[in-house]
């Protein structure tokens, strides 16, 4: 069965250039493998959404655990009206502040979990036709690689394509143990992390039928923002000979920001022992391959990590040296990444809302919060933005400093961790439920259109957008840090790195 849906048949992508008669003709695209239905986005008509597009076959049965298999054609019309479900997600240990008081990054509240997850969602302006030839901003959404989902009412890619005349793409890939799973014994030391050969299929796909969506395949970036920032620094050095898309930015994380080191198979194993999964490596693949998947996840929330030697029972990304390697300074300062333009950078109080336990009236341990902001965030940052300018490769970054009224529920907050999101998609006043919520002031309005300015920028012209914009690339030893949002400023400053790395060892070379 699996050797079926590996051999696929070749589609001829030769269309004619449709013209748009009317918004209900845009409103469906034919594709060379089905037609997609979208609708108006719920903020502009003048820009159009197709949600839930299938990017390859449900990793169900015999393909749970495995790489993504392409999706096949099909003749029906495809749904493309609503958000489809969003993948499993693993226990994400309780209450926090942003389950209680920064929900924008809670999904859809009709969405349902599930494993047939593996889709991409688009928005496009509606006059885009075949042969626009707009760029392509593909989003990867953060969450930690065990949680987090593309349909979320900050990441709404209506203002960005609006705003910039571009197509934004986001899309789900598999979490936790279904995107993660390790050194499965069964499959031989490969396919560590499918989760990653997930963005590279949904790339691919975008690759191929953009065009169709008014976009232009040789013009692409990827961008996201914590394991999503992560995830697309991973991808720069997996796919360095064939990226597909001609620029990065990672926001608040870069390759080595974490990974596991489950090297044993220790968490694996004890699924499967779990699940009384016995008898040799294929026999335990196969019986935990017909585990529902609802059983996967529940175990997360009932295993005790005190009566098991205080072991976390957690799945992330694992260096199998295809998609995920142990050895990224070395591979920067070798150049052995793909060649392109790269847009790394950090919020001021990264850790801020990343620190347990937390007082509402004061915060969390603000000497913890400094440790984990430099060791996880603004070291590394740092490291890999030195190493890649050294190289010559065109490197810019940032640091984002903006306060906002309607989005610090709790006046410690700072700039925390995913602050800049809302900024970037340009939906501060409309993400809901934030518990302060209320319009942008005019400031913020005006940073928020900057912000959009500057990705597009980028994104446009990946080598030299942002130079054209003012920005210095970077030099760790120069005013070249761009500080975003200081005191609800519209303009960046140029500003010493030394003022963000005095924990790390300058230029850069420590992570």
């Amino acid at each position: 069965m699996l050797l079926k849906l590996l051999i696929l048949p070749l589609v001829c992508l030769v269309a004619a250039k449709p013209t748009i008669a009317s918004k209900e003709d845009a409103l469906k695209v034919k594709l060379p493998i089905f037609t997609a239905q979208g609708a108006l986005s719920d903020n502009s008509s003048s820009v159009r959404v197709f949600r839930g597009i299938p990017y390859a076959e449900p990793p169900v049965g015999e393909l749970r655990f495995r790489p993504p298999v392409t999706k096949r054609p099909v003749r029906e019309t495809i749904d493309a009206t609503r958000f489809k479900d969003i993948c499993p997600i693993w226990n994400q240990g309780g209450a926090s502040i942003y389950t209680e008081y920064i929900t924008g990054n809670t999904p859809y509240s009709y969405l349902k979990q599930g494993e047939d997850c593996l889709n991409l969602n688009i928005w496009t302006p509606i006059n885009a036709t075949y042969g626009s030839n707009l760029t392509v901003m593909i989003w990867v959404h953060g969450g930690g690689n065990t949680g987090g989902n593309a349909a979320q009412p900050y990441k709404e890619g209506t203002f960005l394509s609006l705003h910039q005349n571009v197509i934004v793409v986001s899309l789900d890939y598999r979490l936790n143990i279904f995107g993660y799973p390790g050194s499965v014994p069964a499959f031989g030391g490969n396919n560590f992390n499918p989760g990653l050969l997930d963005i590279r299929k949904a790339v691919e796909w975008t690759y191929t039928y953009i065009k169709f969506f008014g976009g232009n395949p040789d013009n692409m970036i990827l961008f996201g923002q914590s394991a999503g920032g992560q995830n697309v620094d991973y991808y720069s050095y997996a796919w360095a000979t064939d990226p597909l898309v001609k620029g990065f930015i990672s926001e608040s994380g870069v390759a080595t920001l974490s990974s596991s080191s489950d090297f044993t198979s220790r968490n694996w194993t004890y699924v499967a022992d779990h699940f009384n999964c016995t008898g040799n490596e294929y026999q335990q693949l196969r019986c935990l391959q017909s585990v529902p998947w609802e059983d996967l996840i529940e175990l997360s929330y009932s295993y005790n990590s005190t009566t098991n030697d205080g072991k976390e029972l957690k799945f992330g990304p694992l260096p199998d040296n295809q998609t995920v390697f142990s050895n990224y300074q070395d591979l920067r300062q070798r150049g052995q990444y793909a060649k392109g333009g790269y847009l790394t950078g950090n919020t001021e109080n990264e850790a801020e809302t990343l620190v347990k336990p937390y007082s509402i009236a004061t915060g969390p341990n603000q000497t913890l919060v400094a440790i984990a902001t430099d060791q996880l965030f603004h070291c590394p940052t740092n490291a890999s933005a030195t190493e890649r300018s050294e190289n010559g490769t065109p490197q810019w970054r940032y640091y984002y400093r903006g306060v906002w009224p309607n989005q610090n529920p709790l006046p410690w907050l700072g700039a925390y961790h995913s602050s800049e999101i809302p900024q970037v998609w340009g939906t501060g006043e409309t993400w809901g439920g934030n518990k302060l919520g209320g319009p942008n002031t005019p400031e913020e309005a005006a940073f928020s259109r900057y912000i959009q300015r500057a990705w597009a920028a980028f994104a446009k012209d990946p080598i030299h957008g942002l130079s054209k914009l003012g920005w210095p690339q970077y030099d760790g030893r120069k005013n070249t840090l761009v500080q975003l949002g200081y005191k609800n400023s519209t303009l960046p400053q140029f500003v010493d790195p030394a003022e963000v790395d005095r924990s790390c060892t300058l230029p850069g070379h420590s992570a």
